[in-house]
């Protein structure tokens, strides 16, 4: 069994998952990890300005290093329907850890956006996701020493399979796995946008890569909010086969790609975003 550290287990003969829910004690998921990079360079930090859907765990994640760095926090959340951040565990935890929740239509967002950030200007301003290459080089770095090191690994994985959001994880997982010189299919399930808008967000970071070996499944454009019959039947499926509830907004349609495809040698990223489950 290969057993590379607290994060990543064999969960079968052909299968691998890497918990990011495990990261932290608090606020896990990839979030905190890129948060971290990006914020490790910045000194002097007056306030933290973002933006996310009610589900974002990115949003919740910023909230979170304001605590802990001990600066104020403004999310810009998205929304076209009205929202009660008490339905909603990552908005209900963000203002409790003291965040300030401004809402907006998705329609108005680029507008309403531009004028909090010249509104705050003193906030260091992080992307929707922590979409910045910062962020992706800490799954760069990761999975670059991962496959170094693991022999093991190395020979069993071929796939790996994780939700697409903006692609700043899938990214850093791909050039890390360019640099450690590893043939190795890294496939993306969109949670909302089509192949070609996740496409540019990839070039926008990292223009100058080839993404031959990424693959990017889009079969859930613009069904961001939706948990349809088939994802929560695969969320409960992997739940028996591994002990791991996978949440309904973002994993639970990667877990539903999986085993529609009936993939083998597959490491399963599960990203994070664990509160929706109490959605």
């Amino acid at each position: 069994m290969i057993e590379l550290n607290t994060y990543i287990r064999e969960i079968s003969m052909s299968t691998m998952l890497l918990d990011e829910n495990l990261n932290n004690s608090f606020v896990s998921g990839n979030k905190i990890r890129k948060l971290k990079g990006i914020l490790s360079v910045k000194d002097n930090l007056q306030g933290l300005l973002t933006f996310g859907a009610p589900y974002s765990s990115h949003c919740l994640a910023t909230a979170y290093y304001g605590k802990l760095l001990q600066v104020p926090v403004k999310l810009i959340i998205l929304t076209d329907t009205k929202v009660e951040s008490h339905d909603y565990p990552h908005l209900k935890l963000s203002e409790r850890l003291g965040a300030d929740l401004i809402y907006c239509t998705k329609q108005m967002a680029y507008q309403f956006i531009e004028e909090k950030r010249k509104e705050y200007n003193t906030f260091y301003w992080i992307p929707g996701g922590g979409h910045t290459m910062e962020a992706a080089k800490q799954y760069e770095y990761l999975f670059e020493d991962l496959f170094k090191k693991n022999s093991e690994l190395r020979s069993k994985v071929k796939h790996i399979i994780l939700p697409f959001g903006t692609g700043t994880t899938a990214l850093g997982i791909y050039r890390g796995l360019l640099n450690a010189s590893c043939d190795v299919e890294v496939i993306g399930v969109s949670v909302s946008r089509n192949k070609g808008a996740c496409e540019k967000a990839l070039k926008e970071l990292d223009g100058g890569v080839d993404y031959s070996q990424l693959r990017i499944i889009d079969d859930y454009a613009g069904k961001y909010e939706y948990r349809t019959e088939a994802t929560e039947e695969a969320r409960k499926k992997f739940f028996v086969n591994t002990g791991v509830l996978v949440d309904p907004i973002y994993n639970a349609k990667s877990i539903e790609c999986f085993y529609r495809h009936n993939l083998k040698n597959t490491l399963i990223i599960n990203t994070g975003g664990m509160l929706n489950n109490f959605l």
